[in-house]
């Protein structure tokens, strides 16, 4: 029997250090997995060699992972951040945060993803495959 092979739209809340909190989405699809990888790349002309672009990669990770979040603005109100928003306006919210703020957030995502991706491996490994059918002449 199949199984089914779409990614649940399921949200993890992460505790932060000050009882804040990060949500962010459990696992992403291939759509948002092909999309973070692109993103770190240097836009290249047809024919030219692309390259990684150092300064994006924490970033992008960010901005694919990231849903939501508990923190307050100058005026102690919820700082907003919606993920249907364009990249740059999440990106210039995040760049607003403070450097210890922006590095907890990478390393809670960073462990988030190597949680999730241990977990999969798990999961693999339970699973009952059927022997390969092979087809002779």
């Amino acid at each position: 029997m199949s199984r089914c092979r779409v990614v649940a739209p399921d949200v993890v809340r992460l505790p932060l250090s000050d009882g804040d909190f990060l949500d962010v989405k459990k696992t992403l699809n291939a759509g948002e997995y092909r999309k973070m990888i692109y993103d770190q790349y240097k836009d290249a002309p047809p024919g030219e060699k692309i390259t990684l672009e150092l300064r994006k990669v924490e970033m992008v990770k960010l901005l694919a992972y990231i849903v939501g979040w508990s923190f307050v603005g100058f005026d102690g109100q919820p700082l907003p951040y919606r993920p249907d928003e364009p990249d740059d306006i999440r990106a210039a919210t995040i760049d607003s945060l403070d450097q210890d703020t922006y590095r907890e957030l990478n390393q809670a995502v960073d462990a988030h993803e190597a949680r999730d991706a241990a977990a999969r491996e798990a999961q693999k490994k339970t699973r009952t495959t059927e022997p390969s059918l092979s087809v002779t002449s």
